[in-house]
C-alpha cells in the first residue's frame, strides 16, 4: 500500500468489518437457537443486515487498495467463544436481548469513532452513517421486544 491515509483508512474499515463479523456471529447463532420463537426472524434479519455491511465495508477497503483478509485469529476464536457459549446457554429471552443490545452498543461506539476520524472520505463516511443509524434502530426495536416480552409474561 505504503499511502499512509489508505493504510489507516483500511484499518478502520477491517475494524468495522471485525464487528460485524461478531455480530454476524452471534444473530446467526441465536436465531439457530431460538429458530421457533416469535422474535426469530429478527434475529435473521439483524444476520443478514450484519452480512450486507461486511460486504459494504469490504468494498469500501478494495476501493481503498487494501486486501481482503480471510478471518483471523481473533475471529475465528471469537466464533469458537460463540459455539462454546451456545453450548450451555440459558434458554433466557432476557439474556439474549442483553447480549444483543450489548452487541449492538459495542458496534455503535466503533462505527462513531471511526465516523469522527477525518480522513475517511465522504462515501465511506455515508455508509457509515446509515450503518449507525441501523444499530440504533435495533437497539429500539430489541428494548421493545424487552418490554413485549416481559408484558407477555405479566398477563400469566
Amino acid at each position: 500500500m505504503g499511502n499512509n491515509v489508505n493504510d489507516r483508512i483500511i484499518f478502520g474499515l477491517r475494524t468495522l468489518i471485525a464487528v460485524n463479523e461478531k455480530r454476524f456471529q452471534h444473530y446467526k447463532s441465536a436465531s439457530n437457537h431460538y429458530k421457533n420463537r416469535q422474535f426469530s426472524p429478527l434475529l435473521r434479519e439483524l444476520a443478514k443486515q450484519s452480512q450486507t455491511f461486511v460486504d459494504v465495508l469490504k468494498q469500501c477497503v478494495t476501493a481503498h487498495g487494501g486486501t481482503i483478509k480471510e478471518r483471523d485469529s481473533s475471529t475465528v476464536f471469537s466464533t469458537l467463544w460463540l459455539l462454546l457459549k451456545d453450548s450451555f446457554k440459558i434458554d433466557s429471552v432476557d439474556i439474549l436481548i442483553s447480549e444483543c443490545v450489548a452487541i449492538e452498543r459495542e458496534a455503535l461506539k466503533l462505527h462513531k469513532i471511526a465516523l469522527t476520524l477525518s480522513f475517511l472520505p465522504l462515501t465511506t463516511k455515508s455508509s457509515i452513517r446509515r450503518q449507525i443509524q441501523c444499530f440504533e434502530d435495533a437497539i429500539v426495536e430489541l428494548h421493545a421486544l424487552r418490554k413485549n416480552y416481559v408484558n407477555e409474561f405479566q398477563l400469566i
